[in-house]
């Protein structure tokens, strides 16, 4: 009885599929978030020290943003 009430619960927690109006709002916002992510590397490029720390949080920081976006969607 117990595996049933959780296979009930599981079916429950399911996310429904988000209808064409939010589908293209996200669809915008990962293209922002896609130049964003573009103007980001650019202006990390300029910089001298491409070790520097700032540099290599902010390449990540970027690079994680977008693949979470791409994952999610």
């Amino acid at each position: 009885m117990s595996v049933e009430k959780n296979s009930a619960n599981l079916r429950s927690l399911k996310a429904d599929k988000p209808d064409s109006e939010e589908q293209a709002k996200i669809a915008k916002l990962g293209l922002k978030l896609g130049l964003l992510t573009s103007d980001a590397n650019c202006e990390i490029e300029k910089w001298e020290d491409q070790e520097n720390e700032v540099v290599l949080y902010g390449r990540n920081m970027s690079s994680m943003a977008y693949s979470l976006y791409l994952f999610t969607r």
